[in-house]
């Protein structure tokens, strides 16, 4: 089952954040609980995310890539897949 999520928003410095949005391998580290496992190139890279929820806690990993980008409008589509590494889900 695929989730979609669309989200946009405003910073203060645009050509800044178009410089880490645009490399996934800075990208990765933005996000809590996430680090790059093995970088393919500045558009794909293979990643895990631990995510903890109350006493729960699962660790997902899998390939995370740009699909889409657009310097001139500084958008970029990214696709995620992942995988629960203990197979649960």
């Amino acid at each position: 089952m695929a989730t979609q999520l669309n989200e946009s928003f405003t910073v203060s410095n645009p050509d800044q954040a178009w410089g880490v949005i645009s490399d996934i391998n800075t990208l990765i580290p933005c996000v809590p609980g996430a680090k790059v496992v093995s970088a393919d190139s500045p558009t794909k890279a293979k990643a895990e995310i631990n995510v903890d929820m109350g006493s729960m806690s699962m660790q997902f990993s899998g390939p995370v890539e740009i699909v889409e980008q657009d310097a001139g409008s500084k958008r970029a589509v990214i696709k995620a897949s992942a995988k629960e590494a203990a197979g649960q889900s």
